[in-house]
């Protein structure tokens, strides 16, 4: 498992509402609104996108714009498969607020209470880092492991992670910045596996996705899924 390469896929794959139960009004609106997406992504020069509307608990409104893959020029679909990246971290607190309430944490707990390992370099001050702390951003940790893997792109395991963390310094003192941190979440992902004796991607898809019956989502989506949109960059506009 790739500890700070973990995201969800979500696909939308409700069937659309009959077009008879909206009204009139609401029917040109969605015209006018497919014409302003279409129009707003070639704009944008934006290869490919999905969006659904969903009215009173229905899906009312769905459809692809551009490509899923624009090398290969595959059409983007209500079906289309996209990296949600950091709302990734929404699961995992979430997560960890179904442990807390199953009485497995507290979320003032000391994260080293649960993690032996968790340890830096050095601290900035004495308060020690609590389990809230890292699903707020107030850890003080710093935002990324000890590692270049967003311009290497080698991703370390769990195992380096850790190995890395106890080189590491806070970059302020717990509680008193907020800082963005993908390592503090990482690390509120360690805790979900320990404390829920399951793996991160296991425990979300169980206890998360399947209850809220979005059965095609994945928590480790793999090169070749089936209608997983390939990634693109950002460039210059015209290039």
């Amino acid at each position: 498992m790739r500890l700070l390469a973990v995201v969800i896929a979500i696909v939308m794959w409700a069937p659309v509402g009959r077009g008879a139960e909206l009204s009139t009004k609401a029917q040109d609106a969605l015209r006018v609104f497919d014409q302003w997406v279409a129009a707003r992504a070639a704009d944008r020069e934006q290869p490919g996108l999905s969006i659904g509307i969903v009215r009173d608990q229905e899906l009312v409104f769905a459809k692809g714009y551009g490509y899923a893959d624009l090398n290969n020029r595959m059409p983007a679909t209500p079906q289309t498969l996209y990296r949600v990246a950091s709302i990734t971290k929404l699961f995992t607190a979430t997560a960890a607020m179904q442990l807390r309430d199953a009485g497995k944490l507290r979320l003032d707990d000391a994260v080293a209470r649960h993690l032996d390992w968790f340890r830096l370099r050095s601290t900035k001050g004495d308060v020690p880092v609590q389990v809230w702390h890292l699903m707020t951003h107030l850890s003080g940790l710093p935002r990324e492991s000890a590692t270049p893997y967003w311009n290497t792109k080698q991703f370390p395991t769990r195992e380096q992670v850790r190995e890395m963390l106890a080189g590491q310094e806070q970059a302020y003192a717990v509680g008193t910045k907020w800082k963005y941190s993908n390592l503090a979440v990482s690390v509120e992902g360690e805790l979900v596996a320990k404390l829920s004796g399951m793996e991160w991607g296991d425990y979300v898809t169980e206890r998360v996705l399947k209850p809220l019956g979005m059965n095609a989502s994945l928590p480790l989506p793999r090169p070749g899924v089936f209608g997983l949109a390939a990634g693109m960059g950002r460039g210059w506009r015209g290039r």
